[in-house]
């Protein structure tokens, strides 16, 4: 029973340090968007840039022969994600 209590105790020590990284992640960017921070970089920078570094990982992979990727997956979720359409 000790055991198991350990391991309960353990799981929630890990889901709470991975809550705390996201939390100060958030009020990190909020610290910044609020002292003034040139917002457009911000979130190009960091928010779109690690969208697209994401996307490209999966579907067009760096060490994959271009050959390989797969474009019309990468078009597709591109954009789901955007919002943009190529259909008029």
């Amino acid at each position: 029973m000790e055991a198991q209590n350990f391991e309960s105790r353990k799981h929630l020590l890990e889901y709470d340090d991975v809550m705390n990284k996201q939390r100060e992640a958030v009020y990190g960017l909020r610290r910044q968007l609020l002292e003034g921070v040139e917002q457009k970089e911000l979130i190009l920078e960091d928010y779109v840039g690690g969208i697209l570094s994401g996307i490209l990982d999966e579907f067009a992979p760096e060490k994959a022969h271009p050959d390989q990727w797969n474009l019309k997956g990468l078009e597709e979720k591109l954009m789901d994600t955007s919002g943009w359409s190529t259909h008029r």
